[in-house]
């Protein structure tokens, strides 16, 4: 028995194995990790919160991998360039509603990014590709001249990482994604089986991606930044969620979310004595006054002891137990200043059985808290066909399993007050040209649209052309050209909508 009462030859595999861990490099004291010592202490086969991590698929997919490829990008790119394609982030995230987000930072070095949160970084990830390629030439994307292979052309190393940045946002856009039947009909919703197995799919040939960076030689700058552990863990996130939920969105809040961070403050803060124990009982403690905030009277407990200043702290840390049902769009208090208003929307209104006079324009119109439309924006809808004449055919209730139901997209015009306060608007439709995401704008025909449940907002993007160039005013200068690419929920947007 060796003095720590080991036996020898366990003693020596032990050594053997911290030994190991220090020479891959991993830490400098890995071989006196605390959680090394407790993962070699428990029995086989037993749970390791440690090795085992059920990962939250929001922090690796965004503000790991997302966040690495972006820097990535940024270091590869010709310094000339940066500021231009961070001005083309800022420009495509305004579009998706945030209003000051500044990816690239030119004083932060080596990262040159800013920290983002979680959000943010969805949303960067959903409009990085184009925001990436409409800035920078092809000649700096791919190895002149045009030198193919099997596979498609021989790539920069900043194509390399312009191309991994678009799979990875394939993957997860795929992974996020979960139809529902009022939004994106009935048949989206019998498809989710396939949509498993495309996912793994996406994930292995994203994977099959980064294998093929790491063979070349001139990929070493980039894979110094992007060859982290979440790069790893990718494949356990996808294979285990699914195989334990079904779904990736069903871990993005449960309990696995949530205790995370008290676990971690505990693991850092505690002094050593039953940290485990007091994290846990922080997160049950939250959802103790979660359930309260629900139904008080349920409890018992007394309307004036809620007013108290510690109850209405810990009630603004709760959080919803469950998904709650989204609100009617229901129409703004500001009306629309005179002459902002087309003339063609009100002749659609006095054509389609309004009167001009008494109706009620508005500058806006929003649903719950912070989501608001205006017009120049884009919404989604279930439509049943796309050959209307007056009104858009969304879908009505019973109707989400009809063969041909699909979602389209319309820029919105005007938006006015219908009965009691419902918000209506007059939209045109886009049309798809045949590319994918690619759509032009019909603005020949003016149609009401009724703002229902299931009308969901959408952004549009101008599909640039090298004229589109950022101007001296810090913005893009659009052509002309009537080209949009559209995002939903299957494209991404919003990002991380259920």
């Amino acid at each position: 028995m060796t003095a720590a009462g080991v036996p020898g030859d366990d003693a020596a595999q032990m050594a053997h194995e911290e030994a190991g861990l220090y020479w891959l490099g991993m830490r400098a004291d890995s071989d006196s990790s605390v959680f090394h010592r407790w993962g070699s202490s428990f029995p086989p086969g037993m749970f390791d919160g440690h090795q085992s991590v059920m990962p939250a698929p929001d922090h690796l997919l965004f503000l790991g991998l997302t966040k690495k490829l972006v820097q990535c990008v940024f270091t590869l790119l010709p310094v000339r360039l940066r500021s231009a394609v961070g001005l083309s982030f800022r420009e495509a995230l305004a579009h998706a509603g945030y209003s000051r987000v500044h990816v690239y930072n030119s004083k932060k070095k080596p990262e040159l990014i800013n920290n983002l949160g979680i959000s943010q970084w969805a949303a960067a990830l959903t409009i990085a590709p184009h925001a990436v390629n409409r800035v920078v030439s092809d000649n700096l994307l791919v190895i002149a001249p045009c030198t193919t292979s099997a596979r498609g052309p021989l790539l920069t190393p900043l194509g390399v990482a312009v191309d991994l940045l678009h799979r990875l946002r394939v993957v997860a856009c795929c992974a996020i994604f979960y139809p529902l039947a009022e939004v994106d009909g009935v048949a989206a919703c019998q498809a989710r089986g396939a949509n498993n197995s495309e996912l793994h799919r996406l994930t292995a040939d994203f994977l099959r991606s980064v294998r093929g960076a790491c063979l070349r030689a001139d990929c070493s700058r980039l894979l110094s930044i992007f060859d982290v552990p979440n790069l790893h863990r990718l494949s356990e996130l996808i294979i285990r969620a699914l195989f334990c939920f079904g779904h990736i969105r069903d871990i993005l809040e449960l309990l696995f979310e949530s205790s995370h961070q008290p676990l971690k403050r505990a693991i850092a803060r505690g002094n050593g004595l039953d940290d485990a124990y007091r994290a846990m009982s922080s997160v049950v403690e939250t959802e103790i006054i979660s359930r309260v905030k629900l139904d008080p009277s349920f409890f018992s407990i007394p309307a004036p002891w809620l007013l108290h200043r510690s109850m209405g702290r810990l009630q603004r840390q709760a959080l919803p137990l469950w998904s709650l049902p989204r609100p009617a769009w229901c129409v703004g208090r500001t009306r629309a200043r005179d002459g902002t208003v087309p003339d063609f929307a009100q002749l659609a209104v006095a054509n389609h059985g309004g009167c001009p006079g008494l109706v009620s324009w508005r500058k806006t119109c929003q649903r719950g808290d912070g989501e608001v439309l205006c017009a120049g924006d884009a919404v989604a809808v279930l439509v049943v066909s796309d050959f209307a004449v007056t009104h858009v055919h969304t879908v009505r209730s019973g109707e989400e399993a009809l063969a041909g139901v699909h979602v389209s997209f319309f820029r919105v015009v005007a938006i006015f007050a219908g009965v009691g306060s419902f918000a209506r608007a007059v939209v045109h439709p886009f049309v798809p040209s045949g590319a994918p995401q690619v759509h032009t704008l019909n603005s020949t025909s003016s149609l009401l649209l009724d703002m229902a449940r299931p009308v969901r907002k959408a952004m549009a993007l101008h599909d640039c052309t090298g004229l589109c160039q950022p101007s001296d005013t810090r913005r893009i200068e659009h052509d002309a050209t009537n080209s949009w690419l559209l995002y939903g929920r299957r494209e991404g947007y919003p990002a991380r909508s259920g």
